[in-house]
Order: C-alpha cells, then structure tokens, then sequence
C-alpha cells in the first residue's frame, strides 16, 4: 500500500527517528493508513504532516527546537504561522 501521503509520513517519521521524543501522528495524512486501497483514491490529498510531541516545559520546548533544527527543520515564518509549525525541505 502505498500513496503520496504515507510516503509523507515514511520521510517524516526516518527524519525524526533521530530524535529522542516521541512523536504521535494525526491529521489527514493518516487516513491512507486506516482505509483500503480502494477508497484511496478518493482521499483528499493532503502534502503536511502533522504530528504531537508531549513536552512539559518550556526548557524542554526550546531543546525540542534545537533537535529539529539539528535534523534539517525549519521554522516556518510564514505571516499568521503557528509557533510549532516547521517545514522540511519544500
């Protein structure tokens, strides 16, 4: 099985795998992993990855950033963008 969207989440999770957290995925680009092949084709497609990390601190939160930054994440700096939104290689 295979779709622009799991291999969204395939380049995400080999990019994080470098980093210690541990990262949940949500979102749309997940609903390719919950139906059958056939009704993939009628899924919206979606290019982002989302995904949650649990971080109690704020300490931790910048340490967080630095690990993301080490694996080639960008902060998005986008008008209007969330705090926790990055991109990887656009």
């Amino acid at each position: 099985m295979s779709s622009p969207q799991i291999d969204n989440l395939e380049r995400v999770a080999e990019v994080l795998a470098a980093i210690p957290e541990r990262f949940i995925f949500t979102g749309g680009a997940t609903i390719a992993l919950y139906v059958d092949e056939i009704l993939q084709d009628e899924l919206r497609p979606t290019l982002d990855v989302d995904c949650v990390v649990e971080i109690f601190s704020r300490a931790k939160y910048y340490a967080l950033e630095d690990q993301l930054r080490a694996v080639g994440l960008e902060d998005c700096t986008e008008q209007d963008a969330p705090l926790c939104r990055w991109r990887y290689q656009d």
